[in-house]
This record gives structure tokens, C-alpha cells and sequence, in this order.
């Protein structure tokens, strides 16, 4: 009984220190990341409307390089226009003072991971490239 005890509390310390290491892992410049996909923002968003669960898999936490024209500029990022008035491209950046040297109507390259569709499809940890 007091071994089996011993092995699940050793387990245990293991799994916390794993689970430790992983959560405050850091995490790579995106910078530093290889794009997966490169392509339009209007593709990207057709491809959502078309067959979302096919899109997921293949977008889905892929690292994107995408091209579009800014449609809004929100606190903590920017919508990409995508030729659908109820759609767009939301691209959320870590350091908002990215942002702050674009426009309305610029064009831009983006790179981020996709996490998915919500109302917009969503790009996290995003960086302006060019």
C-alpha cells in the first residue's frame, strides 16, 4: 500500500513539473516563425464561409502570412476587409504599438496563428510584416 502511494505522489511531482515547464515554456517570436500559409484575406474568409470545419483543418493553429486592406482599427489590433461586409480577418497583436503606424484602407502583410472563426476569423500573436 505505502509504494503505491509513493508512485502516485512521485507521478504526481513529475506530471506538476511538466505541466510547470510547459505553461512558462516561452514561447518563439513570431517573428522567428516559418508561415505555413501564405494568402489573401478575402481567401482566407471565403474558405471559413465555405466548409468552416474543413477550413479549421487546415488553418487551424497553422502560422499565416496574410495581405488585406484594413477595414477597422480596434485597441488591441485590426480587421482585415474580405469582400464580405459581415466577415472579416480580426488579427490581435501582443504590443498594440505595432499598430500604431497604420491606417484605414492601408494595405498590409500580417503573420499570426489562427485560432479560428468567431464572428471574424481570428489571427492571434500577430506582427505587421514589410
Amino acid at each position: 500500500m505505502k509504494k503505491w502511494l509513493l508512485l502516485i505522489v512521485l507521478v504526481g511531482i513529475v506530471g506538476a513539473n511538466v505541466g510547470y515547464y510547459l505553461f512558462t515554456k516561452p514561447k518563439s517570436a513570431m517573428e522567428d516563425q516559418k508561415s505555413d500559409v501564405v494568402l489573401e484575406s478575402a481567401q482566407l474568409v471565403a474558405e471559413f464561409e465555405a466548409d468552416e470545419a474543413a477550413a479549421e483543418l487546415k488553418y487551424l493553429d497553422k502560422t499565416i502570412e496574410i495581405k488585406g486592406e484594413i477595414k477597422e482599427i480596434t485597441d488591441s489590433g485590426i480587421i482585415l476587409e474580405s469582400g464580405n461586409d459581415m466577415v472579416g480577418v480580426q488579427c490581435e497583436f501582443e504590443r498594440p504599438e505595432d499598430i500604431s503606424s497604420v491606417k484605414v484602407k492601408d494595405i498590409v502583410k500580417i503573420k499570426g496563428i489562427c485560432t479560428g472563426k468567431l464572428l471574424d476569423v481570428v489571427l492571434s500573436r500577430c506582427i505587421i510584416i514589410q
